[in-house]
C-alpha cells in the first residue's frame, strides 16, 4: 500500500454477544506487544486483522480502506488491504500450504502483486536470502519435506518467510515459542532490523525475554479492552514481566472484590456471575459458543441419544409417509419452534438451508418443464416441490436436535441397545465405534477445511477455495492434516473407556434414560396423532 498502513479498529466485537467493542489505532512503522491472560482474545484479534476470521460486528480498516467491503449485501475481504499484513500462526505445523519451505518460498512470492522488473525481483531475491541466511535455513532445510524437520526447525523457517515479505505490518503470536536460545537470538536481531526500516510489528507472547526493549508500545487486552501500559515501567523489569502482568490482575481482583462486598451480598454476587456464565458472556474474546460451550454440555447430557434418534425416525416417518401439504405444513411449524430454542445457531443452520431452498426451485422449475409442446405443468412441480420441502423440513428439525448428540454418548447408547448383537458373533462394538468416529471426524473435517483456506487467504491473499487451481492446492495441506487429526480421534477414542480384552468388551460409561427422554418421545408422538386426527377430519 503507497498512504500510510495505520490499523484501526473501530467499535470492533468478534462475537455477537461480546459485551466488549474495540477501539484503537496502530500507528504505521511502530513495534506493538500485546499481553493479556489466556483466552482474553488476543489471537482472535491477530486473525481478524489478517483476514483469518470476520468480526461479528464493527470495522477494521489498514490505511483508508476496509478490510471487509460490502458488495450485493454480502461482505466481501478487500484483497489490496490483505496484502498489507502477514502473519505467522503460533502452530506452525498448521501454516505449511507446500511440502517444501523452497515451495512455500516459490508460491508467496507469486502471490505477492508486485511488478515484475528485475531490479524488483533481484531485490526481493536478496531479502529472502538475508533472512533465511539469519534464520539458519540451510540448503537441506530449503529442499527436505517440511514434515520431516523438527518443530524448532519449522518455526524458523516459516518465521524467515514471514519476514521476507517486508509487508507494512507483520503479525506474530508466540514467535518465541518452540525456538532455542540461538533461534530467539536470530527473531530479535529480525525484528530489530523490520523497526530500523520503518515496518510495524505487532507481537503477542507470554515469553517476554529480549522483547520488551523493541517495543514502541505495550498494551494489555482484558475485558475493558485494548489498555495502553506505561512502557518504561515494564522495560525496567524485563525479567519479571509476567509478576507484574499477575501483581495487576491481583490489583484488580481486589477493586472488584471491594465493589462487589459494597453492593451486592457475595452469594448474589456468584449468582451474577453465573448468569453471566449462562447467557455466554464471559468477557473480550471469550464466549461460550453453544457447539463447544457450557451450554451445549448441559443439553448434552440432558438427554438419551436413543430418544432423539427415535424422535427423529418418527417425524421423518410421518412426513415421507403421509406425503401431503398439511402434514408438511405441520412438521414445518416443529421445525421453526426447533430452531427458536437453538436460536444461536441459526446462521450456522442457515447456510446449509438455504442451499437446499435453492436448489428445491430448481428442480421444481425443471420437474415441470416440458418440451414437447414446450410449457409448464403445475402439478408434476407440486409434486416436485412437496418433496423437496419434505427434505427441508426433516433437515430443520434434524439440524437443531441433532446438536443434543455427541458422539461419544451415541456410542454408548448403541453398545447399551445392541451389545447382545456381539453373542452371535456381529462385531457390533466395532462398528459403534465407527459410528462415533464418523461422528466425531466430519465436523472437524469442515473446521479443518476452513482452516486451511483462512491460512491460505492470509498467506497469499485470495480466496483460494473458490477457483479449481485454489482447490487442488489446498488439497494437499488439508489430506495431510486430516490424516492426522484422524489418527489422533481414533486414539481418543479408543482411550475413552472402549475396552477390548479376551474377556470381552466391557461398556465403562452407561447412558441412561430418564424423564426427559420419556416427555420427549410422549411429546413427538403426541404431536404425530394430533396431525392424524386433524387429516382424518
Amino acid at each position: 500500500m503507497s498512504e500510510r498502513a495505520d490499523i484501526r479498529l473501530e467499535r470492533v466485537r468478534f462475537y455477537e454477544d461480546q459485551q466488549q467493542q474495540l477501539d484503537y489505532t496502530f500507528v504505521a512503522g511502530r513495534c506493538y506487544g500485546i499481553s493479556g491472560s489466556n483466552g482474553a482474545g488476543k489471537t482472535t484479534l491477530l486473525e481478524a486483522i489478517a483476514g483469518m476470521r470476520a468480526v461479528a460486528d464493527g470495522h477494521i480498516l489498514i490505511g483508508s480502506e476496509q478490510l471487509q467491503l460490502m458488495r450485493r449485501r454480502r461482505k466481501k475481504w478487500n484483497k489490496q488491504v490483505l496484502q498489507a499484513t502477514t502473519i505467522q500462526i503460533q502452530h506452525v505445523e498448521e501454516s505449511w500450504l507446500c511440502e517444501t519451505v523452497a515451495q512455500e518460498l516459490s508460491l508467496i512470492n507469486k502471490a505477492m502483486r508486485e511488478d515484475k522488473l528485475e531490479a524488483t525481483v533481484k531485490r526481493k531475491g536478496q531479502v529472502a536470502a538475508h533472512y533465511l541466511r539469519l534464520f539458519g535455513v540451510n540448503e537441506d532445510m530449503l529442499h527436505v519435506n517440511v514434515q520431516q524437520l523438527s518443530i524448532g526447525q519449522q518455526k524458523k523457517a516459516a518465521l524467515a518467510l514471514a519476514f521476507t515479505r517486508e509487508t507494512p505490518w507483520l503479525l506474530l503470536d508466540e514467535p518465541l515459542a518452540a525456538l532455542d536460545y540461538e533461534g530467539q537470538q536470530q527473531l530479535l536481531t529480525a525484528i530489530k532490523q523490520r523497526n530500523e526500516h520503518g515496518l510495524g510489528t505487532i507481537i503477542i507472547s507470554h515469553q517476554w525475554g529480549g522483547l520488551l526493549p523493541l517495543f514502541d508500545h505495550h498494551i494489555t487486552l482484558d475485558e475493558t479492552g485494548l489498555v495502553e501500559q506505561q512502557l518504561a515501567q515494564w522495560q525496567q523489569h524485563t525479567e519479571g514481566v509476567e509478576q507484574l502482568l499477575y501483581e495487576q490482575l491481583l490489583d484488580k481482583q481486589r477493586i472488584d472484590k471491594l465493589a462487589t462486598e459494597s453492593s451486592l451480598m457475595p452469594s448474589e454476587a456468584d449468582m451474577q456471575h453465573d448468569r453471566l456464565l449462562a447467557n455466554g458472556k464471559t468477557g473480550v474474546g471469550q464466549s461460550f459458543d453453544e457447539t463447544s460451550g457450557r451450554n451445549r454440555f448441559v443439553w448434552n447430557q440432558k438427554f438419551d441419544p436413543r430418544s432423539i434418534l427415535v424422535s427423529l425416525l418418527l417425524c421423518s416417518s410421518a412426513i415421507v409417509l403421509w406425503n401431503d401439504w398439511l402434514s408438511t405444513l405441520a412438521f414445518g411449524i416443529m421445525a421453526i419452534i426447533v430452531i427458536s430454542i437453538f436460536h444461536r445457531q441459526w446462521k450456522k443452520w442457515f447456510s446449509i438451508l438455504l442451499p437446499f431452498t435453492m436448489m428445491a426451485l430448481l428442480f421444481t422449475i425443471v420437474g415441470g418443464l416440458q418440451l414437447g409442446p414446450f410449457g409448464f405443468d403445475l402439478e408434476k412441480a407440486s409434486g416436485v416441490m412437496l418433496r423437496m420441502t419434505q427434505l427441508i423440513v426433516m433437515i430443520g428439525i434434524a439440524l437443531p436436535i441433532m446438536e443434543l448428540l455427541t458422539p461419544f454418548r451415541l456410542q454408548r447408547s448403541l453398545e447399551q441397545s445392541f451389545g447382545w448383537l456381539s453373542l452371535i458373533r456381529i462385531p457390533i462394538y466395532q462398528y459403534t465405534m465407527l459410528i462415533s468416529l464418523i461422528f466425531r471426524l466430519i465436523p472437524n473435517l469442515v473446521a479443518k477445511w476452513q482452516r486451511t483456506n483462512v491460512i491460505a487467504r492470509a498467506k497469499l491473499n485470495i480466496h483460494a477455495a473458490i477457483s479449481w487451481n485454489g482447490i487442488v492446492m489446498l488439497m494437499m495441506p488439508f489430506m495431510r492434516g486430516s490424516l492426522k487429526l484422524a489418527d489422533q480421534l481414533a486414539t481418543s477414542l479408543e482411550l475413552r473407556g472402549f475396552v477390548v480384552s479376551k474377556l470381552g468388551q466391557r461398556i465403562v460409561y452407561k447412558v441412561r434414560w430418564r424423564k426427559q427422554d420419556s416427555i420427549l418421545l410422549l411429546t413427538v408422538v403426541g404431536y404425530c396423532l394430533l396431525i392424524a386426527v386433524v387429516r382424518l377430519m
